[in-house]
Formats: structure tokens, C-alpha cells, sequence
């Protein structure tokens, strides 16, 4: 068929470039923004995320991008229970969901989603070395709006993404590690310096 070879050759496209994205920057936000505009070539959205399990019974909405500017009570940053939420249930069956009609409110926060004009859904796991950390999410204005193709797209993405993001927080770990490292150092009440093997200073703190 060739409407499906034509199909199968975008997607294609779209995976090696969403690769592409991911290798190329540690800074994630700016990944995600760059892998939806690919995605959004193959799959009609209005909303997407990251949803993380950041401790046992807590979400986190890690990263959120819109269509439109509107305020949400699900917005990046936001923590909720996991009790009775998709990512929780993605979690546990490490299986993707497609919610075709949100109104009849299956998940905890279908009735937040559907507020703001969702009216469907897809949730994919985020796996990393056999830990599904949480989900891919997206939501769209129609009813029904999303296939197992979208599914079978999204599973493809998923494991680079989980890999970035692990490398996202371990980067950041690491940064956070060294300000504190150098703020302790600068503000030591010693004098802490490094000299070369002539005995020329390189560095020393204020003191």
C-alpha cells in the first residue's frame, strides 16, 4: 500500500530526527519543545507532558507545552497524588493507555483535563534499565483523537527521551554538586589556593 510506505517513511523521518534532538543538548526543556514539533508532524495535540514519579505515591508534571496560553491547574512543577492517576497506572503495567473520551473521568485528573477542553489522550511508559520512571503524555480537543499508530510512534521515542532525562538530572546533580563544592570553598574562613609545580598560584579563595 503505498498511503501506508509513504507513512511509514515520515515516521521514520521523525524518529532519527527526535534522535537527533536528543543526543544533541542536556538541557531538556529545550529537547521536548524540539521533539514535539517533530511529533506534532505525525500526531495531531493541543497538550503534552512529562509526568515523573519523583517519590512513592507523588507525581510531578515535569514539563508542559500548549496550543494556547490558557492557565491550567495541571501545569509544569504541579505535584499530585499517583492514587488513581494514568502515569500511576502506566507505572504499574508499564503499558501505554489511550483514553478515547476523558468526560467519563477513568483517572484522577481526567475532570482538570477535560475543564480545559481535553477530551482525549495517549500515555506512554518512560523506561529506563527496567524502571518505568514515569509517562509521555498527550492530550487533544477531539474525541478519539488518537490511534495505535500514535502508540507505536511514541514507543519508539520513549526510550532516548528516558535515557535524556536520566542524564538531565544526573547533569544537574553534578552542577548543583560543584556550586556547592565552590561556594564552600570561596567562603572558607582558611585560605584554600592551588599552586603549579614552580609554586605560582592558580587559584585561591577570597580569604
Amino acid at each position: 500500500d503505498v498511503t501506508e510506505k509513504k507513512r511509514r517513511e515520515r515516521e521514520k523521518g521523525v524518529v532519527n530526527n527526535v534522535s537527533r534532538i536528543i543526543a544533541s543538548s542536556l538541557e531538556l526543556k529545550e529537547v521536548y519543545k524540539a521533539v514535539s514539533v517533530e511529533l506534532g508532524k505525525l500526531i495531531d495535540f493541543d497538550r503534552t507532558s512529562i509526568t515523573l514519579q519523583v517519590e512513592e505515591g507523588h507525581i510531578l508534571e515535569y514539563i508542559v507545552l500548549t496550543k494556547d496560553s490558557s492557565s491550567s491547574r495541571l501545569s509544569e512543577g504541579t505535584t499530585f497524588s499517583s492514587s488513581g492517576s494514568a502515569t500511576e497506572t502506566v507505572i504499574k503495567s508499564g503499558k501505554p493507555i489511550i483514553t478515547r473520551d476523558i468526560s467519563k473521568g477513568l483517572f484522577s485528573t481526567d475532570h482538570l483535563l477535560y475543564a480545559e477542553g481535553i477530551k482525549s489522550r495517549v500515555n506512554v511508559p518512560l523506561e529506563y534499565k527496567g524502571r518505568i520512571m514515569g509517562a509521555i503524555n498527550f492530550g487533544s480537543k477531539k474525541m478519539d483523537n488518537f490511534r495505535e499508530e500514535h502508540i507505536e510512534l511514541l514507543m519508539q521515542v520513549a526510550p532516548p527521551l528516558a535515557i535524556s532525562i536520566e542524564n538531565s538530572n544526573l547533569f544537574c546533580k553534578i552542577r548543583d554538586s560543584e556550586e556547592k563544592y565552590r561556594d564552600l570553598i570561596e567562603n572558607a574562613p582558611e585560605m584554600i589556593h592551588k599552586l603549579d609545580a614552580q609554586g605560582r598560584f592558580l587559584n585561591a579563595n577570597k580569604t
